[in-house]
């Protein structure tokens, strides 16, 4: 019985443990994004901006994911991607990049700089460059972020 009521008490601690650090890591990584980009009506943490025509989102991480992105949209079909790591290290970015009739989803480096290298996406990248530089820097200049 002691045994028994153990593991159920250590089964506890653990759950409290672990919600708490996600609680810790979503309030630390994401508020400060979300006071520059306001709460729409909908929810959504979601920011037009008339000037450049790009849209910026935040969606923080749903329990039990420590997995949320920051988002920024041309508002036809191509957008930026910026994934925070756990507690805010470790940044991962992609494209998903409307070309033509197509979409393709491209993985990034730091730099903006293809990861991938297949030749089918490095013409889609080479051609959609600077629209993913524009993007990657009006998301710094929004967020008054270096990522």
């Amino acid at each position: 019985m002691k045994k028994n009521l153990k593991i159920i008490i250590g089964i506890v601690v653990l759950a409290f443990a672990y919600t708490l650090l996600w609680f810790a890591n979503s309030k630390y990584v994401y508020t400060p994004f979300k006071k520059e980009v306001p709460k729409h009506e909908s929810g959504l943490y979601v920011l037009h901006d008339e000037k450049t025509n790009y849209t910026f989102n935040v969606k923080s991480p749903g329990f039990p994911s420590f997995t949320g992105n920051l988002g920024v949209s041309d508002n036809e079909g191509s957008g930026l991607i910026i994934w925070p790591g756990f507690f805010g290290k470790n940044y991962e970015y992609g494209a998903r990049i409307k070309d033509g009739d197509l979409t393709y989803q491209i993985k990034l480096d730091k730099d903006m700089n293809l990861i991938d290298k297949d030749e089918n996406l490095k013409e889609v990248y080479n051609r959609n460059k600077e629209l993913i530089d524009d993007m990657y820097e009006s998301a710094e200049k929004v967020w008054k972020m270096d990522f």
